[in-house]
């Protein structure tokens, strides 16, 4: 998915088309936001309540005359960081898309491409972790578990980071047995990332964010991911808690 409304300004709009164009960039985003709700609340639903078959989470609709087969979506978000005035974003004309793809391809989609296998490899290491936590097969939640640890780096960390002027500390966890017991806790607690969102490239740092969810806490969790030097795994997950209780459940998960 491509937005073209940014969700955040560094400026107050004053003039009539600055107002009108934020009011527009305003309601655009409450409907996308609308339907990317819907669909982690799908997604949801298929975890709590869906079964794998042959590697793959389905729910069926057994009451519907078709038998409505449902899924787990996978939504990349692409952003462009340049402001697009209300004109422009109606503009079908040849040169201005042309000029889209020229100015904007080595800022916004060449980030994108570059992380996106790093970030499909590890989805797909995750679902099959839980899904191998999900038949209860020890063995073969051990075994996804290893997979899952090979990606971490030797010197990597889990964070969790609390709330913005919260005099709280952050959790971090650095020693290797205890982030096995960390990502061990978050596979039992049926972490799922939903949403992938303003991949970066920086020097030889790749890193994006994702929207994970969990029936362990009540809101999703925003989720930063750090690769420093491609082949060498992930360096840091940091865990962003939208609230005290959130940072609380994670502290006594650490120290039990």
């Amino acid at each position: 998915m491509i937005q073209i409304n940014p969700e955040e300004i560094d400026r107050t709009p004053t003039g009539t088309e600055e107002m009108t164009d934020r009011r527009n960039e305003l309601a655009g985003n409450l409907s996308l936001n609308q339907e990317l709700y819907f669909v982690r609340r799908t997604n949801e639903l298929v975890r709590r309540f869906g079964d794998y078959e042959d590697g793959v989470l389905k729910l069926s609709d057994g009451s519907s005359p078709d038998n409505r087969e449902y899924r787990t979506i996978k939504v990349r978000r692409v952003e462009l960081t340049r402001e697009l005035g209300y004109s422009s974003k109606l503009d079908r004309d040849a040169a201005s898309i042309a000029r889209l793809l020229d100015e904007d391809a080595d800022r916004e989609a060449t980030p994108f491409l570059d992380a996106l296998p790093l970030c499909q490899v590890l989805e797909q290491a995750w679902e099959d972790a839980l899904q191998s936590v999900s038949k209860a097969t020890n063995g073969g939640a051990i075994e996804a578990l290893d997979r899952v640890m090979e990606f971490l780096s030797e010197h990597a960390e889990i964070r969790a980071v609390p709330p913005a002027n919260s005099s709280a500390s952050a959790i971090v966890l650095s020693d290797a047995d205890e982030i096995r017991k960390g990502a061990k806790w978050t596979l039992e607690c049926r972490y799922a990332p939903e949403q992938t969102r303003y991949f970066r490239v920086k020097g030889n740092t790749i890193s994006w964010w994702m929207l994970v969810t969990t029936p362990c806490l009540q809101f999703p969790v925003k989720v930063r991911v750090e690769i420093v030097n491609g082949d060498a795994g992930i360096n840091r997950i940091s865990f962003y808690p939208l609230d005290m209780q959130t940072m609380e459940v994670m502290r006594q998960s650490d120290e039990g």
